[in-house]
């Protein structure tokens, strides 16, 4: 078999893996077995500085805590229209939902 449908093969059974569309068992076996017993190199990402990413999150709550009070200003005392208020409600949710996921998911990792 030529080494580019090899890489090809095991490129997809490493996506198969991380998104759990195959046991982890059977993926395993069939990496094995197209690498011909060698595996996969696993290049190894560099990892932020514990430091950084806590000085992050920091700053990203302090952002967090400043709109809450901005929102409530912007809401309730000036004079826009109910769809604008509204609409900036949303948006300060939906941000408010993605900070949560980003950090729950720093969380697990």
């Amino acid at each position: 078999m030529q080494q580019d449908r090899k890489h090809v093969i095991l490129n997809e059974l490493q996506y198969w893996k991380k998104n759990r569309m195959l046991p982890d068992v059977y993926c395993d076996y069939l990496i094995a077995l197209y690498s011909e017993g060698q595996g996969i190199d696993h290049k190894k990402k560099k990892a932020r500085p514990k430091r950084f990413s806590k000085l992050l999150m920091i700053v990203d709550l302090i952002f967090l805590l400043l709109l809450i009070p901005f929102s409530f200003l912007i809401i309730h005392f000036t004079e826009i229209n109910l769809g604008l208020q509204i609409g900036l409600l949303i948006l300060l949710l939906t941000i408010g939902i993605i900070h949560l996921y980003f950090f729950l998911s720093l969380k697990k990792t």
